[in-house]
This record gives structure tokens, C-alpha cells and sequence, in this order.
């Protein structure tokens, strides 16, 4: 399975979400959540579950720059 972009799966942090195919399908607060929310799609094949960690977020691109120290 592809990996997808930490960019793209920032957007999930702290969340479980469903993959299919390498897609991301659904997500929810909890494993359980997430499965009713694929059976209620009634998807043609099985979902992956994956929980996104929190850290995951928290990458060098959404950092705030440092300001230069005045001389």
C-alpha cells in the first residue's frame, strides 16, 4: 500500500481512519466509530484501519518561523 503524504494525513491527527485501496474513506474518534461509519457506505472491499498520532502534526512545515534577533 502507498504511504500517503504527512501533509495530507495531518488532517486526521488524533483520529482513527478507514483506507481502501491507499484512499482514505472515513475516520472517527474511535476504531469502533470509524467501522460503522465504512458499513454504513456498504463498501465493496474490507477497510484498513489506521489511528494518525498526534505528533504526527506537529512537523517542521507548520512551524512558525523564527523571527530574526534584532543587532
Amino acid at each position: 500500500m502507498p504511504r500517503k503524504p504527512a501533509q495530507e494525513l495531518n488532517l486526521y491527527a488524533g483520529f482513527w481512519i478507514a483506507l481502501v485501496r491507499g484512499r482514505v474513506v472515513a475516520s472517527g474518534g474511535s476504531a469502533q466509530e470509524t467501522l460503522l461509519h465504512c458499513r454504513a457506505m456498504r463498501l465493496k472491499d474490507e477497510p484498513v484501519l489506521r489511528y494518525i498520532p498526534l505528533r504526527l502534526a506537529k512537523t517542521k512545515s507548520t512551524k512558525r518561523p523564527q523571527e530574526p534577533k534584532p543587532q
